[in-house]
């Protein structure tokens, strides 16, 4: 998976050349890429916003709630499942 990538950002709409975000972060970021819990957000709506992902833990929480849920679909996992490999519930 390259960490950039030309879209649209999912949030603003911008399009342009932007740089990944791992839904699940720290420890986990290897899980991120592993199931594609990676999106592709403008450095504005990413970073340097107020509102930004690295800024507003609600949106954080929503986006990893999104990704739990199609997770656990395309694996077919429980929500124990998805707890034993990311080590949390989200929902």
């Amino acid at each position: 998976m390259k960490n950039k990538k030309e879209n649209s950002c999912p949030n603003c709409g911008q399009y342009g050349v932007h740089y990944w975000h791992h839904v699940y972060n720290g420890a986990l970021k290897k899980k991120s890429e592993q199931y594609n819990a990676i999106e592709y957000w403008c450095d504005y709506c990413h970073i340097w916003g107020k509102d930004s992902i690295h800024n507003n833990a609600y949106l954080r929480r929503t986006l990893k709630q999104q990704h739990q849920r199609r997770i656990m679909e395309e694996e077919s996992w429980s929500t124990e499942e998805f707890i034993s490999a990311f080590g949390e519930n989200y929902l």
